[in-house]
C-alpha cells in the first residue's frame, strides 16, 4: 500500500464561516499556463497576470520538479479545472531521493483579514515519500510545524488520513481561529509545498495541486462594500477613475492589498479624476478624507 506523511502546517487568522460570500476572493487555477490570479469582490471581478503569487524554488532546489501545465501522466492525466495544474513534473514520474518545493505567497489581511484557504490535490507516492505543507509569517525566516500551530485552525474534512496516498481529488479547506500576539495583518503569508521522495524506484506520479482559493472578510466590511458616500467608475479601471463624494474631497489615499498606502492626492472638490495608470494590476482600496472607503480593481 502506498503511503506518505502529509503534514498540514498553516498559520491562518480571524473567524470564518465557510461558503459565505467574502468581501474579497482570490482564485488561482493555472489555466492560462501561469499563476494568473482572478479577483472577485462584491460583484467586481477581473483576471490579471500576477506570477509572483507562486514561486517555484529553483535556488534551493536546482532540480525542482514542480511545473505548471497540463498533466499527462499515468495517474495524473487531468487537472481539476482543465487544462492546467501545478504538478511534480507534468510528464515524467517522480525521481528517487529528490526534494522539490514551491511557495504560495498570499496577503495576510488584504484590509479585511484572511478567513479561508482552500485547494484540491492528488497524491501518488510510495513508502518513504513525504508531502509536507508549512507556513511562514515572516517571509520565510521561520517555518512552522503542525505541532506549533494546530490550535490555530480547523480544517475540513476533519478525518484526513495523513499517512495515505490518494489518487482521487481531495478538497481541503482551512478555517482560521482568532489568535493574537503575532503580526498577522501585514505583509504576506508564505505557504510552502514540499515533496521529498525516498529511494523507491517504483513509478509514481507524485503530487498535483489545483484551484487555490483565498477568502477575506472582517469588521467594517459592510462600510467598505456598501459605502454609498463614495462612487468610483469605471471598475475595473485602466488609467483614470472618476471619484464622486457626497461632500468635498480633501484627500484621496490608495491602499494596496498589503495595507500599504501607495499614493495620496490632495484636492478640494466633490468630483475628482484620479490617475491610476502607474499602479500595478490588482485590487485596491480608495480612502476619501481618511473616513470613507471604496474598493476598485486596476487592470
Amino acid at each position: 500500500m502506498k503511503k506518505c506523511i502529509l503534514l498540514f502546517i498553516f498559520i491562518l487568522v480571524t473567524p470564518f464561516v465557510y461558503a459565505q460570500t467574502g468581501a474579497l476572493n482570490f482564485y488561482i487555477n493555472f489555466d492560462n499556463g501561469d499563476s494568473m490570479v482572478r479577483y472577485h469582490w462584491s460583484g467586481d471581478s477581473t483576471t490579471i497576470s500576477d506570477a509572483g503569487w507562486v514561486y517555484i524554488d529553483t535556488s534551493n532546489y536546482p532540480g525542482n520538479k514542480w511545473q505548471i501545465g497540463k498533466p499527462q501522466k499515468t495517474v495524473f492525466n487531468s487537472a481539476y479545472s482543465v487544462p492546467n495544474a501545478i504538478v511534480t513534473d507534468t510528464l515524467l514520474p517522480c525521481a528517487a531521493n529528490d526534494t522539490s518545493a514551491f511557495i504560495l505567497k498570499i496577503p495576510k489581511a488584504a484590509w479585511l483579514g484572511l478567513n479561508s484557504f482552500n485547494f484540491r490535490y492528488k497524491l501518488d507516492v510510495d513508502t518513504g515519500d513525504k508531502a509536507i505543507i508549512e507556513a511562514s509569517l515572516d517571509s520565510g525566516a521561520h517555518w512552522y510545524a503542525l505541532s506549533d500551530i494546530n490550535s490555530l485552525f480547523t480544517y475540513s474534512p476533519s478525518t484526513i488520513d495523513p499517512g495515505a496516498a490518494t489518487t482521487t481529488w481531495q478538497d481541503i479547506s482551512l478555517y482560521p481561529h482568532h489568535f493574537g500576539g503575532m503580526d498577522w495583518y501585514n505583509g504576506l503569508l508564505y505557504i510552502r509545498f514540499t515533496l521529498m521522495t525516498g529511494g523507491s524506484t517504483t513509478p509514481r506520479d507524485g503530487w498535483m495541486i489545483d484551484d487555490f482559493q483565498m477568502g477575506y472578510e472582517g469588521e467594517g466590511v459592510a462600510d467598505i462594500r456598501k459605502n454609498s458616500m463614495v462612487q468610483i467608475s469605471p471598475i475595473p479601471a485602466v488609467s483614470v477613475i472618476d471619484v464622486s463624494y457626497t461632500g468635498r474631497i480633501h484627500t484621496l489615499s490608495v491602499i494596496n492589498i498589503y495595507g500599504q498606502t501607495v499614493s495620496t492626492t490632495n484636492c478640494n472638490d466633490e468630483h475628482v479624476k484620479l490617475d491610476v495608470s502607474a499602479l500595478p494590476s490588482g485590487p485596491y482600496l480608495l480612502r476619501v478624507n481618511n473616513t470613507s472607503s471604496r474598493q476598485f480593481i486596476k487592470q
